[in-house]
């Protein structure tokens, strides 16, 4: 199993038991960031100890190399000399060559192997990065989006409590009744009007009321008419009727002293 599929199974086993121990969401949505950063951080510190490695293993390679390359020289130069007594130093110095060149060989190998495996651990540390950056804009809109949610939630568990078919009937049969308490006293203003014009239509009066009627209207006619008119100045009594009384002043004196 490669280094990246055991990171892989760690941080899923990790998620996992989260997920079933989750009582809040936002904070797991925290928690996981930060697991996301310290698994970061982890996958960072093996990318770069593989890269030590292949490195390493570049210098060892480069050394051996560079060895083979040099026994390989000497064993050129013995042989130069055309001296036969050195023949055996150039084959101890072909023999070291062989020896290292076989251990250039292996190093070669384990360098193309772990050039390869430092190559991907590259490309998933660039994907595991770009993943937490991206998990890292999405959080604060997850925490919203929860929110939102748990609103929405407590709304419908509130709605599922209430019989609002009943709610709506006893507010629709309240209506009527209100309504039908109006028409009533609509109804009832208008009888009343009625009936007081019917009762004044139908009143009669005794024939000795109608006749006193009659009487006092003239009387009020005439007491109109005679402050109306200007009063005409009253006669001057007349010396004649002055002589009357005396007259008969006279009379009655004398028929009481006889």
């Amino acid at each position: 199993m490669s280094l990246w599929q055991r990171i892989k199974r760690i941080f899923s086993s990790n998620l996992n038991s989260m997920l079933d121990s989750a009582e809040n969401p936002e904070k797991m949505l925290d928690q996981v960031i930060r697991d996301m950063n310290d698994q970061l951080k982890n996958t960072k510190k093996h990318v770069a100890s593989a890269i030590a490695n292949q490195k390493k293993l570049e210098r060892d390679y480069q050394s051996e190399k560079n060895k083979t390359d040099n026994y390989f020289s000497k064993a050129k130069a013995i042989l130069g000399d055309d001296d036969e007594s050195n023949d055996h130093l150039a084959k101890e110095a072909l023999q070291k060559k062989k020896h290292h060149e076989t251990i250039a060989n292996q190093i070669k190998v384990a360098l193309d192997s772990q050039t390869q495996m430092v190559v991907k651990l590259k490309a998933n540390l660039q994907r595991l990065e770009a993943k937490v950056k991206e998990s890292e804009g999405k959080k604060n809109f997850l925490k919203a989006k929860h929110s939102t949610a748990k609103t929405q939630k407590a709304i419908a568990e509130q709605m599922a409590g209430i019989d609002t078919s009943s709610h709506f009937e006893i507010f629709d049969k309240l209506e009527s009744k209100i309504n039908d308490i109006e028409d009533t006293a609509l109804a009832q203003i208008e009888l009343n009007a009625d009936s007081m014009d019917s009762r004044l239509e139908d009143v009669t009066f005794d024939v000795g009321v109608e006749s006193e009627f009659l009487a006092l209207k003239r009387e009020a006619s005439g007491l109109l008419e005679d402050h109306s008119t200007p009063k005409a100045e009253a006669p001057k009594a007349s010396k004649k009727s002055g002589e009357g009384v005396d007259d008969e002043f006279e009379k009655l004196k004398n028929e009481l002293n006889s």
